[in-house]
């Protein structure tokens, strides 16, 4: 975690995939653990093979994380907001390692194309509205207009 410093502006979204039958599914398991995709996988594995989080490492990780004095802008703890481990079933000769980072922005958006068309996740139009208004302040409620 370290070598990843702050050039990609943390703090980060970081995931860690181990396993996994080719890299290709590694890689593309990164992605989406970063986006936190997989949120909602088991956090233990079973006689299947089947996917999991593994929660205790992704704990211990956070702790080295906030250790390596990396924070955002000049430093700190907050290296990482938080930390995937997903651990996917894998062939007996290999064993890929993929990691992948997300930035504090963490801009996401879930997509879906189909022989019925383009579906594009509805995101919220006027996030002002969740600002508490004494936390408001006069003039601060006009947009800045984009160029068409």
């Amino acid at each position: 975690m370290r070598t990843l410093g702050t050039a990609a502006c943390p703090p980060y979204h970081i995931a860690f995939v181990i396993g996994g039958t080719s890299a290709e599914t590694n890689l593309k398991t990164v992605k989406l653990a970063s986006a936190h995709y997989y949120d909602e996988l088991p956090t233990e594995g079973n006689e299947h093979g089947q996917a999991f989080r593994d929660v205790q490492l992704e704990q211990e990780l956070l702790e080295e994380a906030q250790k390596l004095g990396l924070g955002a802008q000049f430093g700190g703890k907050y290296f990482a907001h938080d930390i995937r481990v997903i651990r996917l079933p894998r062939h007996g000769a290999s064993c890929p390692v993929g990691m992948g980072v997300s930035c504090s922005a963490d801009r996401n958006i879930k997509a879906k194309i189909n022989r019925e068309g383009i579906w594009i996740e509805k995101l919220e139009r006027n996030p002002g509205q969740y600002i508490p208004q004494e936390l408001r302040q006069a003039g601060e409620g006009e947009a800045v207009e984009g160029r068409p």
